[in-house]
Parts: structure tokens; sequence; C-alpha cells
């Protein structure tokens, strides 16, 4: 079989989400689906490390007059699927072609919370959703999405036939082929090099608005007001969109020397300050799924996330939920709660994170994507 896959993600060489989640279904495929040819198509040269994989993996780049994403799918994409003859093309990243005959079309959809707030993303990308992602789901014959809160999502916004549309969680950090067991536990130097002298609560994500990073800071304020602990909030993430406010809060915070921004930090870097933090706070107002979850759980800290969208089918039982995500009076009391657990009562809480996180494999999720192609 011929698989096409739209690889644009992988063209600035950032690992965010999806980048990360395409990323690790490939990796799996290349050994579990051996007998099959596959095609990464582009409009730009990739940034994706290409070293492991076999001779039946093809990068395809193809240019024309525009560049653009939505003109290029419609107007160049198609050729270039006729001419490579393939069996299926899958959309990686909310966008598919026109319809071939004989080609089928799978699609995966992450999250629409671009139509659930206004200004949380780039101007380009919620022009295209907003046109586009309609039509994009009538054409697939298969709908992947990542959690169920996406799911009903699409339901409610686009009245897509439920039974189009599966549901194929994404994977954690112990099976992610990015975050393999290296040198982190030889990474004290970081300590140093990030400046990190005190306990601290950790974020890690896209400095953008539905991070609800202000949230965080006024809760990491109020929290410092109301206690004698000396703790510092670490942010880590590369910079976004409509994000000017965000740093302008920070620095204007009377903690402000408390606040540390890393900015883009390595998967090294990710894991240093995982083992290390005293909890993890992930209250974003909506995610498609929230891999960052799953990752810290995997180092068995004390979460802080939003109960709201897919967080709780990730969460579970194994973490501390906000339930109002721009509460930071609330937000502060579970800092509190966090920083003070006793030993009895975080044994308790990692033994719910080892079985919750347990049901996330990307293996599993390699092979449910197959399965779909497959049928």
């Amino acid at each position: 079989m011929k698989i096409g896959i739209d690889a644009r993600t992988f063209i600035n060489g950032s690992y965010g989400g999806i980048a990360r989640s395409v990323y690790n279904i490939l990796y799996f495929w290349k050994d579990l689906y051996p007998e099959n040819e596959y095609y990464l198509i582009s409009y730009r040269s990739l940034k994706i490390d290409m070293s492991d994989f076999p001779s039946n993996w093809n990068i395809i780049v193809k240019r024309s007059l525009i560049n653009t994403g939505a003109i290029w799918s419609r107007l160049t994409l198609p050729g270039i699927i006729k001419k490579l003859d393939l069996d299926v093309y899958w959309g990686t990243n909310y966008t598919l072609p026109p319809k071939i005959k004989g080609v089928k079309m799978i699609l995966t959809i992450y999250d629409l919370a671009i139509l659930r707030f206004k200004n949380i993303g780039r101007i380009a990308t919620e022009i295209s959703i907003k046109l586009f992602g309609k039509s994009n789901c009538k054409k697939a014959d298969k709908i992947i999405a990542i959690s169920e809160a996406t799911k009903a999502d699409i339901i409610k916004f686009w009245n897509i036939d439920k039974d189009k549309i599966v549901v194929s969680y994404c994977g954690g950090i112990s099976d992610d082929i990015n975050c393999t067991d290296d040198k982190a536990d030889e990474l004290n130097e970081l300590k140093n090099t990030h400046k990190v002298g005190r306990d601290y609560f950790l974020f890690i994500g896209t400095i953008e608005p539905r991070k609800n990073i202000i949230t965080i800071v006024k809760a990491f304020e109020k929290f410092c007001d109301n206690t004698t602990k000396d703790f510092e909030l670490v942010i880590c993430g590369k910079r976004g969109w409509r994000c000017d406010d965000i740093y302008e809060t920070i620095e204007k915070s009377k903690y402000s020397d408390r606040i540390k921004m890393f900015g883009y930090i390595t998967d090294a870097e990710k894991k240093y300050l995982l083992k290390n933090t005293k909890g993890f706070v992930y209250t974003s107002l909506y995610e498609g799924f929230g891999i960052p979850i799953l990752e810290a759980m995997e180092y068995e800290i004390p979460i802080i996330t939003s109960n709201i969208s897919s967080m709780p089918e990730v969460g579970g039982n194994a973490v501390f939920y906000l339930n109002n995500v721009y509460d930071y009076d609330e937000l502060s009391r579970l800092m509190s709660k966090v920083s003070t657990l006793n030993s009895m009562d975080y044994e308790d809480l990692v033994d719910k994170m080892r079985k919750q996180r347990n049901k996330f494999s990307w293996k599993k999720n390699a092979e449910e994507m197959m399965k779909y192609i497959y049928e």
C-alpha cells in the first residue's frame, strides 16, 4: 500500500504537540508495517530525522507558484497524489486536498478551541479552520479525533456524522522516541544553567493565550502572599502568538524575580525540570488532549490541570482539578495543597498516576491509526 502523509508540520523543526504526535506514529509504523511505501509530502524542505527509517520511506518536496498551505493543498497536492498513485492520504493537520477517485482520505483533528474562544490562535489558522474545516471533514473517509472532547466538538460545530469519527488517544513519554532515557540523570549542571535555586512550580507549553498563563502568574502571586515557602515559578516554551500581555504581566509582577522564563527547552532540559519540580501546573482554557499531563505523570509529580475539554480524560483521578479556569484564588489554594502533600497522600497519588498513564501508548495510537487506514 502506498500511503501519503502531510508532512508540513515538520517544516520549522520545532516539535510541538502535533509534530511530536505525528513523528511518534511514523516511528512505530516503520517497524510495525514495513510492507507499505510511505511518502512525506510538503512544499518546503523538512527538518526531520529520518536516519533510522528504511528505504521505503520517501520525502517529496514540490513547490508551486503560491506556497500558502490552503492554495497548495488544492492546486498542487492533487497532482502529487495522482503521480505517486497513492492508495491513502493522511491529512495530519486539519486539511485535505480535493477528493481523488480511488484514494482513501484520513483526517486528524486535534481540537477546535479556535471555534470556542476568540483571539487564541494565529489569524491565518483561524481563517483556514473556519473556512475549510467543515468541508475537509466532509471529504474525509475517516476522521481521527484525539479525544472524546474533540469528537464532541466536531459533531457540535460542523454537524459531522458521529459514525465517521473515531477516537485514538496520544501516548505519553514512556514510549516517546524523542524522550528516550539518555543523559537526564547527568544534567545537574542545568540547575546552574537555568538558575533554579528554590523549589518551583513548572509550566511547559507554547506561550499563547489559551495556555492561561496569566491566571497561573496571578495564582503564584497569591500563593507567595500566603506562604513562607520560598518557591519559584518556571515557565518554559517557545513564544507563540498574541502573547505580549503575558510577558507584560510577568514583567510587572511583584514576584517577577521568582518567575523564570526559559523559552524553548530541549528534551533533556524538560526531563531535568520535570524530575525536580514540586508541582506541574497545566491549566489551559482548552486542550485537544494534553500530552504534557502524561509526561508529568511519568515523573510522578503532583499535577494541577483544568477540569475542562479533554483534560479529565487524560488526568483521570490522578491529578488536581481547577474547576474555574480563571479563578486564580482556587488555583493558589491548589498550589498550596500540592506544596504540602504528606507522604501518605503522595504515595496514593503516585499509585493513581501509574494506573492512569498505562492507559495511553504511542504504539497503541500507531496501531489504531493503521487499522483505520486498512479498513
